[in-house]
């Protein structure tokens, strides 16, 4: 199952494969140059008003995430026909599992006999469940195995087994030779895993935030709207994954039943199948945004350039909007500004105080006129052209504009009447809120809430022994040498497994009855979930024993001894705590709000009734798209944006009644809560 196979796939199924992506492609890069602009205009609000209310108090670890390398001699199961084969592993910092003839082929610097990026897998570690997952691919075959096949050695139990399994890709088969090496790579293969999935999640570039908020619009295009784990991994990992999902029902029909073999043997030939297809997909994704990067690179560039001049327009605007799609009274503070009246060559509304947006005509698209003034105006004249250029409308909706004719489609000849389809919005959406969110959000809000509270304290009990530790080494031990490893080791703690297994495992005790809370609601992304908490207690970690390194290194000098230096350390050690307090609540109630909004944002917006879109789009796009040709404001953003507020001031709300009535102070007793 390790090993590669010479020519799975033919010519012609790698190039249907091909064309395939570039179809996928195609179809996703529209979504995410204009989520690139959305999330650039997004950026630079945050540098102009900073939405954090306060500050980090702890330092900013500056070493990147990384799993702690780590080898030794296993047993996978490879080749053809199948065997066990000794071979040893090695696993790099970046989540890749290599694996060699034996130790002195990696360290001549030999080529490894295979590899294996970790995004995707799942560890089992027991046989029995792995073969239960094994039969329930093909569960419905016959024929008996010939002793070659994997059904007959897989029959034989295996001592300390450690499966990866992958929906879409080979299996590896390995096993240690003791409970102990067992053990010790269990961990360290799920610090890889999880490593490889979060790269995207974990990135502050506008790019990433794009890429994410991108997939999300592309799926929902396509009538997906439950989260799931299928944005895990880089980008070219995500595109394949969701190509891999439209494929699966295909290959399913065509290519299953024509397999060798029976049983685990033919659920084996799948894996193997799957594997080649991934690959090829993989491959060309990765080509195709590769292809992209050039052009993805002058875009960000060009939009911090055109945006970051017309911020405060581009914000007033994107209220106003807003505001209307809230359906609030009087069109908000910029009705209430004022602004020009109708004129008689078309439709106008006044949401900027000075400019007046007009209807020209089904080929004319939107203008901006200043009052008493005959002259046009709009975004091109802060990228150095002249004014009275027209600005089409936005081509994204199709309907029949005035005088019937159908083209691109903008505001009617006679000014719509936007109020009654505002109104219908928030109705849905007050009446989702109500019926479904409302009587679950308690017991989320109170699950998810605790789960952060025992993973956090976990790793203030760890961070409180690691830094009590130290200080009783300091008092005892007169060698530097020694106390040199001690300190090496504190500053580790954040990348060894094995002294932060106690907080992952905090983060994954609530998940089973995570699941069943969240399941009316489509929310399939347990697994990322999870790993971003596990992440999120990594991170504070890492920044609490930076700010306990770099405290230390200030206070302590020669002069002091042994006892003087360690009193230091303890007055270190509660400024750390304190600040570590302070960063871990902010960081709990912030992680606790996004998640809660990654549950239930997409489920209200499977809720609104297709049409709404349609309607609001037609009553506002082109208002919109004359003052956003970057795409930075769209209708679909806006009426995205208004939701999430609803949504947040909810989820803020909740939190804050919780909080007042001490519900977050009390463990949360998953057995007494009715269903």
């Amino acid at each position: 199952m390790g090993g590669r196979l010479s020519g799975p796939l033919d010519k012609r199924q790698k190039q249907q494969l091909r064309a395939r992506v570039d179809t996928l492609l195609k179809d996703f890069l529209p979504c995410y140059r204009g989520q690139l602009a959305a999330s650039v205009l997004r950026q630079i609000s945050h540098e102009v008003d900073p939405q954090e209310p306060v500050g980090c108090q702890l330092l900013h670890s500056k070493k990147l995430p990384r799993v702690r390398e780590h080898q030794g001699p296993l047993t996978l199961l490879r080749g053809h026909p199948p065997r066990w084969q000794p071979v040893f592993c090695v696993l790099r910092g970046e989540g890749l599992l290599q694996w060699f003839s034996n130790k002195e082929d990696h360290e001549s610097g030999g080529r490894p006999l295979g590899s294996a990026a970790l995004t995707g897998f799942t560890l089992l570690t027991s046989q029995c469940h792995y073969l239960q997952l094994l039969d329930a691919i093909c569960p419905h075959t016959s024929g008996g195995p010939t002793p070659e096949e994997p059904e007959a050695l897989l029959d034989t139990a295996v001592s300390w087994p450690l499966f990866l399994q992958h929906p879409f890709r080979r299996h590896l088969c390995l096993a240690a030779g003791t409970r102990e090496a067992q053990r010790a790579w269990r961990l360290v293969l799920q610090s890889g895993i999880r490593l490889r999935a979060t790269v995207l999640q974990r990135s502050q570039a506008p790019a990433a935030r794009a890429f994410l908020d991108a997939v999300r619009l592309y799926r929902q295009h396509r009538g997906h709207f439950g989260d799931d784990d299928v944005t895990l991994g880089s980008d070219a990992e995500v595109l394949t994954a969701l190509l891999l999902q439209e494929l699966l029902p295909e290959l399913r029909a065509h290519s299953l039943p024509g397999l060798r073999g029976a049983g685990r043997a033919r659920a084996w030939a799948w894996t193997e199948l799957l594997d080649a297809v991934h690959g090829a997909v993989l491959a060309a994704a990765s080509a195709g945004l590769r292809a992209f990067q050039p052009e993805k690179d002058e875009l960000l560039a060009s939009l911090d350039r055109t945006l970051r001049p017309d911020l405060d327009h581009l914000l007033r605007l994107r209220e106003a909007a807003a505001t209307r799609l809230r359906g609030e009274a009087g069109g908000g503070a910029m009705a209430r500004r004022g602004g020009p009246a109708p004129s008689k060559g078309g439709a106008s509304w006044g949401l900027e105080a000075g400019l007046d947006c007009r209807w020209a005509g089904p080929r004319g698209g939107v203008v901006w006129v200043e009052p008493g003034v005959h002259r046009e105006v709009g975004p091109q004249v802060h990228q150095g052209q002249r004014p009275g250029v027209r600005i089409p409308a936005a081509p994204s909706f199709s309907g029949e504009g005035p005088g019937g004719d159908l083209g691109p489609c903008g505001p009617p000849a006679s000014p719509p009447a936007p109020a009654h389809l505002a109104a219908h919005l928030q109705v849905q959406l007050e009446s989702c809120l109500c019926r479904e969110v409302d009587p679950q959000l308690p017991r989320v809000v109170h699950t998810l809430w605790s789960a952060m509270e025992a993973t956090l304290g976990a790793v203030r009990g760890l961070l409180a022994q690691a830094m009590e530790r130290l200080s009783r080494r300091l008092r005892r031990t007169p060698s530097g040498e020694r106390l040199r490893r001690e300190v090496y080791t504190f500053g580790e703690i954040p990348w060894d497994p094995e002294t932060m297994q106690l907080c992952y495992r905090e983060a994954e005790r609530s998940q089973k009855h995570l699941e069943q809370l969240l399941s009316p609601f489509g929310f399939l992304g347990m697994r990322g979930l999870v790993f971003g908490a596990q992440d999120l207690a990594q991170q504070l970690m890492a920044n609490a024993v930076a700010t306990f390194l770099q405290l230390a290194d200030q206070c302590l000098t020669s002069a002091l001894d042994r006892n003087q230096a360690a009193g230091q350390l303890e007055k270190v050690q509660g400024r750390v705590l304190k600040k570590f307090e302070s960063d871990s609540r902010a960081a709990q109630r912030k992680f606790t709000c996004g998640c809660l909004s990654h549950i239930f944002l997409p489920f209200l917006l499977s809720r609104l009734q297709p049409g709404s879109k349609v309607e609001l789009a037609e009553a506002e796009g082109g208002v919109l798209a004359a003052v956003s040709s970057t795409q930075a404001l769209t209708v679909e953003g806006v009426c995205v944006d208004v939701i999430q507020a609803a949504l947040s001031e909810r989820i803020d709300l909740e939190l804050a009644a919780a909080q007042g009535a001490g519900c977050l102070d009390t463990p949360w007793n998953p057995e007494g809560v009715s269903s």
